[in-house]
């Protein structure tokens, strides 16, 4: 398998996978900023008359903070393997031997480009 192979088809996956789940969440903050808007509107005017105009918006404004804190806090609940963390499980299912041909290829990629840029300049 060779290098750049390797990492396109490791970052492939990832790539669409967060893609995808860009859209999904996209979609799903919308409709939940106008469900949370029409719950806690409707929540105010059934408020006022039994606690009165000041503390129903104060009930209110609680309950969008506890929303913001559910919105910071939920994202580091659902932690899933990073692409590193895939990548490096990839490397180590590897043979010593493919290993070796891949370290050998990103040398040789190396110089390739090292060389070429230095090519490309024009001397003063």
């Amino acid at each position: 398998m060779s290098l750049p192979d390797y990492i396109g088809s490791s970052l492939d996956g990832p790539i669409s996978a967060v893609r995808r789940q860009t859209i999904a969440i996209a979609v799903a903050a919308a409709s939940a900023v106008g469900a949370v808007f029409f719950v806690l509107s409707a929540a105010l005017l059934a408020l006022e008359p039994l606690v009165g105009d000041i503390p129903a918006r104060l009930l209110i404004a609680a309950a969008f903070a506890i929303i913001a804190g559910c919105a910071v806090l939920l994202p580091r609940f659902l932690h899933t393997p990073s692409v590193v963390e895939r990548a490096r499980s990839e490397a180590e299912s590897l043979t010593p031997d493919q290993k070796l041909a891949m370290v050998i290829e990103a040398v040789m990629m190396g110089f390739a480009l090292s060389s070429r840029g230095k090519s490309s300049q024009k001397p003063d």
